[in-house]
């Protein structure tokens, strides 16, 4: 900071700064760095154009408040998230062979015939809908497809067992790698909001406050040893928004704890893998019970 400073001082160029994984500089103590470029530009000691570069679109609700007032809020989002509708075309334009000197083989005709005919199976779009909500970057698609093009050849051609070798392959074995490092009360919440998105799944989305309530009445009635307060609901709900294994799709900036209780949050875990986790986790026994039991 101080050689831009004293560089300036002879200059008076602008600095144009472009941060790469912004939302990774969110995660340093206090935000100093980036606080610091802002307050320089502020003072006119040197005048910065900051740019940050995130594939998060919620990364300003990652910044302190000091570090928010400063910035202009203007995002640019090139890619915009795609419909589930639109992921499944993806997935015919990846697979499908359109290369016109090869399209009158039999072997390209039976291939792409077998794609259109397993993209309509229930069973695949289930699959594929698990997918899609595990991740919609284009990255983890072209991943997920090569393996299950790999898995399909060396498997004879069983395209709809090899989408679903793939998924467990990618989310499963990591979604139980932190379930396990999470505690009792972390895994009641999360358990909570699979029953409440179940029992919601066709009017409105389940908010913080819902959440609470219905987690609340749970261990008031089942298991009040695993929970003194409200305050630890609310410290375990945070964790687990840090480690992404619920999210607030709004993309608000919270201004406090009273309007962040009505933002809509969603389940990051597959509820399935987290019932069967759950079935053989060293829990409660009222827990376990509750995994296999939506009501109370």
């Amino acid at each position: 900071m101080g050689l831009l400073e004293k560089h300036n001082a002879k200059n008076e160029i602008a600095v144009v700064v472009i941060l790469e994984e912004f939302d990774v500089f969110t995660t340093t103590a206090y935000q100093r760095l980036l606080y610091s470029f802002l307050d320089m530009s502020q003072r006119d000691a040197v005048p910065v154009l900051l740019f940050g570069l995130s594939r998060r679109l919620d990364v300003l609700d990652l910044l302190e408040k000091r570090i928010r007032s400063r910035l202009s809020h203007i995002q640019l989002c090139p890619f915009g998230e795609l419909s589930f509708e639109q992921y499944c075309d993806a997935i015919k334009e990846y697979m499908l062979i359109t290369d016109r000197s090869m399209e009158a083989r039999s072997d390209v005709k039976n291939w792409n015939a077998s794609i259109l005919k397993c993209m309509e199976s229930q069973e695949v779009r289930s699959t594929l809908s698990k997918s899609f909500r595990s991740s919609k970057t284009i990255g983890c698609l072209s991943t997920f497809l090569d393996i299950a093009i790999r898995r399909a050849t060396s498997s004879g051609g069983d395209l709809a067992g090899s989408l679903q070798f793939a998924y467990a392959l990618m989310y499963n074995s990591a979604e139980v790698a932190y379930l396990e490092g999470l505690s009792v009360l972390e895994l009641t919440v999360l358990l909570a909001l699979a029953n409440l998105e179940e029992a919601h799944r066709d009017d409105q989305r389940v908010n913080f406050k819902m959440l609470q309530k219905y987690l609340s009445a749970f261990i008031q009635k089942k298991c009040r040893h695993i929970c003194q307060d409200k305050e630890q609901i609310k410290q375990a709900f945070e964790r687990l928004r840090r480690l992404e294994l619920i999210v607030c799709p709004s993309r608000t900036v919270d201004k406090g704890y009273a309007i962040a209780e009505y933002q809509p949050v969603v389940l990051q875990v597959e509820a399935q893998t987290l019932r069967h986790f759950l079935r053989q986790a060293p829990v409660p026994v009222p827990i376990r019970q509750w995994a296999e039991c939506v009501d109370i």
